[in-house]
């Protein structure tokens, strides 16, 4: 069981294979549990109840520690930095609706920032669950400023400035600011400036400045200008209402203004090189089983169509064809490619049809690794490896980029692939005589530099090496016919 980094004052949080486990800590007991029975009836927030598991407590809870809350295990875990930027603005919006849900039930969020949301079926889903508190206990924080030079101020007046203090601090760097700068264009900077700045991982945080090109990128800056100071404006604008906070003392009035001015944000990527790739592959098929269907299709259909196969990863999914199809039969699955567009095109079919998919934004060869608390060492972040590891692992179409194009070698993709998977790996191979590889050498870097590294890429060295590590190996058809199919199960 692992525990995770916590500034949490009121519990500390375990995870465990099927559930997360919180011990509330000593004092703190009745005012979670007076948030534990008011929290029923709103929805947003994870399923949570009394744990009475009598080992489970001898386990967790030191002397006099009473109550342990379970929570619901979402299947996998996402961080800010892997999403696209159309679901960091979904639970930026989510959070501002939480709040003012809360604010009717006289409860408070102590904190606002992404890190406490996962997402589930495309659906935001609040997981720090004591950060949810009463007013007594919001007024109690320590490490809000404004409860010490409010102190002596009226309940409305103290906690009008720790909403201010709150957003200032949290929301606008690791909301606000970061969708700003995925409206001007900068997703893999300002995605890589999430990361960074992780709470509680770094003592620093995403400023405005963070969010925009050096001006050695703004060389076109006359075509972005108007663009530019127009989210400069939003930031006004956010500033404002947040000033009107403190004058209208109305923190339900402040989260709607402030929810109007995140709504406007046009954060999408849009189209890519890629978001039609299986349209102009005539692989854009239904996901009912079709006589229709290519041998590609067919082949990976009858690899996942196996009871023992729960849980579903789909290495460089592009827009989730693959992916759905996991999905439809019955299959917990995560999917990412480094293409964001891609991404937001599944999320978008997610999202509406209330998908068992999580998409994520990911380069295979530079995915999260873990991350630890800058204040008492413990984890933070988890590395994706172990996070997002399935019962199957497919991976469609990018062998041939990673060693031909990346310059990786077979080895060093199996080091990355076999962690991920606890039964099956779904490879593809695509031969050196295949059509884009013969016709497109200029697409593979590596590969055009040097010729001679051909002479290694061939199946058969690919299979070896796979069955070497425990695996038997089926050679499956694909389409077109210059390429296979590798179904390896574990033995």
């Amino acid at each position: 069981m692992l525990e995770i980094a916590s500034c949490d004052r009121q519990s500390a949080v375990y995870l465990d294979e099927d559930a997360v486990y919180r011990v509330v800590h000593i004092g703190h007991e009745d005012s979670v549990s007076q948030v534990l029975k008011t929290v029923d009836a709103i929805d947003g927030i994870v399923t949570t109840e009394i744990c009475n598991d009598k080992e489970l407590l001898a386990t967790l809870a030191s002397d006099g520690q009473k109550l342990v809350l379970k929570h619901k295990k979402i299947k996998y875990i996402s961080y800010p930095h892997e999403w696209c930027a159309s679901m960091l603005k979904d639970a930026a919006l989510f959070h501002l609706e939480l709040s003012q849900k809360l604010i009717a039930q006289e409860l408070f969020l102590k904190d606002a920032h992404p890190w406490n949301i996962l997402f589930e079926k495309g659906t935001p889903v609040f997981v720090d669950f004591t950060s949810i508190v009463t007013r007594d206990s919001l007024f109690g924080e320590v490490y809000l400023d404004a409860n010490r030079s409010h102190k002596m101020d009226s309940a409305e007046v103290r906690l009008a400035w720790i909403f201010k203090e709150i957003f200032e601090r949290m929301y606008i760097p690791y909301f606000a600011q970061a969708l700003c700068g995925y409206a001007f264009g900068q997703h893999s900077r300002v995605r890589t400036m999430i990361e960074l700045t992780t709470l509680n991982a770094s003592t620093s945080m995403i400023s405005l400045r963070n969010c925009f090109p050096g001006w050695q990128g703004m060389r076109q800056l006359p075509l972005v200008i108007g663009k530019l100071f127009g989210l400069l404006r939003v930031r006004m604008q956010i500033k404002n209402v947040i000033n009107r906070l403190i004058e209208k003392k109305d923190v339900t009035i402040f989260s709607a203004e402030i929810n109007a001015l995140v709504s406007n944000l046009k954060v999408e990527v849009g189209n890519t090189a890629y978001s039609n790739y299986y349209e102009l592959k005539g692989e854009n098929n239904a996901w009912d089983y079709s006589d229709s269907w290519n041998d590609k299709q067919k082949s990976v259909y009858s690899a996942l169509n196996i009871s023992e196969i729960r849980s579903v990863l789909d290495v460089a999914c592009n827009t989730g064809w693959f992916a759905i199809l996991a999905e439809k039969l019955g299959k917990h699955v995560v999917a990412f490619d480094i293409d964001e567009g891609c991404i937001e095109t599944l999320y978008s079919r997610v999202k509406r049809d209330q998908l068992d998919i999580l998409p994520l934004v990911l380069n295979f060869t530079e995915m999260t690794q873990d991350r630890h608390s800058i204040v008492d060492g413990k984890k933070v972040l988890i590395n994706a490896t172990q996070r997002l590891c399935s019962d199957s692992v497919i991976a469609l179409g990018i062998i041939h980029h990673l060693i031909l194009g990346v310059g990786l070698s077979f080895n060093e993709i199996l080091d990355k692939l076999m962690p991920l998977c606890r039964k099956q790996l779904v490879v593809e191979f695509i031969d050196s005589d295949d059509e884009m590889i013969q016709s497109e050498p200029s697409f593979f870097p590596t590969y055009c530099n040097d010729r001679s590294i051909i002479s290694g890429y061939n199946m058969q060295t690919l299979i070896d090496l796979i069955e070497a590590q425990g695996f038997d190996v089926s050679v499956l058809a694909s389409h077109p016919v210059t390429r296979k199919i590798l179904v390896c199960n574990r033995r």
